[in-house]
């Protein structure tokens, strides 16, 4: 579960910028974490468990269609 304590605020168009990232809790979110050995490898490992569960509903899919 992530929590937001500072939700990043809309641009007039619609699009998070640099500095609203930098601004938000999102930066050092993982930092007091003692479970986390090393942040850059843990959020790796996120994404490329999306893209496969990404993947894989795709292919779920096309065998359904």
């Amino acid at each position: 579960m992530l929590l937001l304590f500072n939700p990043l605020s809309e641009t007039k168009k619609g699009k998070f910028t640099a500095q609203d990232l930098l601004q938000s809790s999102l930066i050092g979110l993982w930092k007091e974490r003692e479970d986390i050995a090393d942040s850059v490898i843990y959020a790796r490992q996120l994404r490329e468990a999306s893209q496969m569960r990404d993947v894989i509903r795709e292919r779920l899919e096309d065998d359904h269609s």
